[in-house]
């Protein structure tokens, strides 16, 4: 995040937090990858997320660099791949497609990669997750 007050007047110009993601709401942190893997991270009073409405989002200035780091089984070498997101780049209220589907006629599963990055709407309060906790919550 960009532009983070410490104190009055004095402006800190890179501020990282840590984010909490996973293949589920769990704490765990380790993955195998044998077919693409949708990684969550939940908004909660934890997050940096956590005070941003849809509207606020769009306006935001910061970037999510995200590093994913793991070791390939048959060479033991390391691997690691980096990409970032700009708020823009977020789609507030949506879901990554199903790809992976299971064939009942043989027995196997099939993975349509024609849907990699394909999203669809849902059903998504546009306040943040503190008004929606708060309202909620009393």
């Amino acid at each position: 995040m960009t532009g983070f007050v410490v104190m009055k007047f004095q402006i800190e110009p890179l501020h990282q937090f840590e984010m909490k993601v996973g293949p589920t709401i769990t704490d765990d942190d380790r993955l195998f990858l044998v077919w693409p893997t949708t990684l969550c991270h939940v908004i909660n009073k934890d997050s940096p997320l956590y005070e941003y409405t849809a509207s606020s989002l769009l306006s935001a200035q910061f970037e999510i660099i995200c590093l994913l780091e793991g070791i390939v089984e048959s060479t033991g070498m390391t691997a690691q791949a980096k990409t970032s997101y700009l708020p823009c780049e977020i789609l507030w209220g949506h879901r990554f497609r199903k790809l992976v589907t299971y064939q009942r006629s043989n027995g196997s599963y099939q993975i349509d990669y024609n849907l990699f990055n394909s999203t669809y709407a849902v059903k998504t309060p546009h306040c943040s997750a503190m008004e929606h906790y708060a309202q909620n919550c009393s």
